[in-house]
């Protein structure tokens, strides 16, 4: 490809925040809240290993949250029953949110369900927790407030397949009072400190008509340029599990996707690419210039969309015309400014998407 000098262009972001706190400083309605009153109902250890769990065969078909060594603020936890087994975009049937005010501070140590907790949790989702106990899958999303420098959002449990209910038996029956309550299988989650947002790049590619690109794999939405290429991360199958719970919206010109001053990590959440400098799609280095600490992927290097350019604007007339007029793109391994803007294609070849995490 004849590479192009192009400098990424400065776009508008939106940016919101929740504030943090803890069961030491809140007030009495936040202690009373429904995530507090979870909180109270889930078995509690000291213990931040796996075998407080696995130890324990009453458990074994429970669904556990082990919080680190300084332990985290929630302000909610998020439950999302879905028609599909493995928990797929677009096929939630009920979601509850269990909100703890300004946040709930659950300490150093492992929190894990019990017959009580379930059933409550059951009980709380329409049709007589019928819905609960016929759903196909269920994840577990908890929502971390912002404390210091870092930012709200929400980090996601694995897939559990099929709903809350008394697995003892086979087959599995509606729990009750008077019977065990459980999940198909049992889980525990290792929480991080912190919520961080990613970037990855997308397995699928697109033609630049990315409005056409959302509209095939999903007939009954409505979408335009942007709105289709957020729906295609939305769905890729590089989407981190640990972001399954979280909005995400493409790198692509014109498109409020990243959030001033946060830093932005790889899909593995340690490797550092950047921080977002002002308000814009840049990424901005110590030495001044549009480099990355280190590229959004991997190899192999991959082409992206991304349309960003100072001097025109190259996007495929807004991401919905593959036949006419090319589009910016970028190289996935590159550090440089190459990792947004190399050389204008053809809107008719397909290319890979960057992806990004949003913050709450």
């Amino acid at each position: 490809m004849k590479k192009s000098h192009y400098v990424p262009i400065l776009v508008s972001v939106l940016l919101s925040a929740c504030s943090s706190g803890s069961n030491t400083q809140n007030t009495s309605s936040v202690n009373n809240s429904q995530l507090a009153e979870y909180k109270a109902q889930l078995k509690y250890t000291t213990s931040i290993t796996s075998g407080a769990v696995l130890g324990n065969p009453a458990a074994t078909r429970q669904q556990s949250f082990v919080s680190p060594t300084r332990g985290v603020i929630l302000n909610s936890i998020r439950v999302t029953l879905f028609n599909s087994t493995n928990c797929s975009y677009g096929t939630e049937s009920q979601v509850i949110t269990m909100n703890g005010g300004a946040g709930v501070l659950f300490p150093a140590g492992t929190y894990t369900s019990t017959a009580a907790s379930n059933l409550s949790l059951a009980s709380r989702f329409s049709g007589e927790s019928v819905a609960a106990f016929a759903a196909s899958s269920v994840r577990f999303d908890y929502g971390y407030n912002a404390v210091g420098d870092q930012e709200s959002g929400w980090v996601s449990a694995d897939c559990i397949e099929s709903g809350i209910g008394n697995f003892d038996p086979n087959p599995p029956e509606v729990c009750t009072n008077d019977q065990p309550c459980g999940f198909n299988s049992l889980q525990i989650v290792a929480l991080p400190e912190s919520f961080v947002p990613a970037i990855f790049v997308t397995e699928s590619q697109f033609t630049g008509n990315l409005q056409a690109e959302a509209s095939t794999r999903n007939p009954s939405g409505t979408f335009n340029g942007l709105t289709g290429a957020d729906y295609l991360c939305q769905t890729d199958s590089n989407l981190p599990s640990r972001g399954a719970g979280s909005l995400w919206r493409a790198l692509v010109y014109n498109n409020s996707s990243t959030t001033t001053n946060i830093n932005y990590y790889r899909s593995d959440y340690n490797t550092l690419i950047a921080k977002a400098t002002g308000e814009n799609l840049t990424f901005i280095s110590s030495e001044g210039d549009y480099s990355l600490i280190n590229s959004i992927g991997i190899a192999p290097a991959l082409v992206v969309w991304t349309g960003l350019s100072t001097n025109s604007v190259t996007t495929c007339q807004g991401w919905t015309d593959s036949t006419s007029s090319d589009g910016l793109v970028g190289l996935s391994t590159a550090a440089t400014t190459d990792w947004g803007v190399v050389t204008p294609m053809s809107c008719g070849s397909s290319q890979h998407l960057y992806c990004v995490q949003q913050t709450n």
